[in-house]
């Protein structure tokens, strides 16, 4: 099969949203949010999230068949004095359509983005077992620039995040 890039429109809300649901069931701890805690959010809310706006976007993989299989956010709070930032979050690729370059496409859709939007750093948090994630990143150009210890627990274990950014100018 094969499969596309590409942004979401309004009519992809249901499938954003389930789409995000197995990212959270399948890797609870890489996530800094819950099944439970979504599970609260409107229709309108995934509606919003579904229509790109200048300063938010999700990229997401479609396959021949019309199915979501992966994720990535973009999103800039559009302020005067920050604005100049953009920070990646919650990608995630189905099992099935892992090793196939969708992570790397949806990074470099991500910066395309960034870059189209007059941005000129994105930030990204990524746990410290998350390698794959890690090394995604960093094949991007993405650097680690700090250490938040104890940034999540899940289960009452501790888990560190890794801060990394990306300058594009």
């Amino acid at each position: 099969m094969r499969y596309r890039i590409r942004e979401t429109a309004p009519s992809d809300a249901g499938a954003l949203k389930a789409l995000r649901f197995a990212a959270l069931e399948r890797y609870p701890i890489v996530y800094g949010t819950t099944v439970d805690e979504e599970s609260r959010l409107t229709d309108a809310y995934w509606l919003r999230r579904a229509t790109p706006s200048p300063t938010e976007t999700f990229f997401v993989a479609e396959t021949d068949t019309g199915a979501l299989v992966a994720l990535a956010g973009i999103r800039s709070d559009g302020k005067t004095k920050t604005g100049h930032r953009a920070e990646l979050w919650g990608v995630y690729v189905e099992p099935a359509w892992e090793r196939q370059g969708i992570g790397d496409a949806l990074v470099r859709a991500s910066i395309d983005w960034a870059r189209s939007h007059g941005i000129g750093r994105i930030t990204l948090c990524v746990w410290d077992i998350n390698h794959g994630a890690i090394r995604l990143y960093q094949r991007h150009g993405f650097v680690v620039y700090g250490f938040d210890e104890d940034a999540v627990r899940v289960g009452g274990v501790r888990y560190d995040d890794y801060l990394m950014h990306l300058r594009l100018v």
